[in-house]
């Protein structure tokens, strides 16, 4: 089994606020070979524990 971490930087805002934030998270990977997966458990940020009405939209940054 391959374990590997990620850092990301992800940029998003609130559906009722035009400013714009930021944060940094780490994510733990490992990959089965054998079924050809990648798989994680580390939770997303605490700043998107959100109520459940709430939808994420997460959306690359377009250069």
């Amino acid at each position: 089994m391959v374990s590997q971490e990620s850092r990301f930087r992800i940029e998003y805002r609130l559906d009722n606020s035009a400013k714009i934030k930021t944060i940094r998270h780490t994510v733990s990977w490992w990959y089965d070979k054998e079924g050809n997966h990648w798989f994680t458990d580390t939770p997303l940020p605490k700043e998107f524990d959100l109520p459940k009405v709430k939808t994420i939209k997460l959306s690359p940054k377009k250069d």
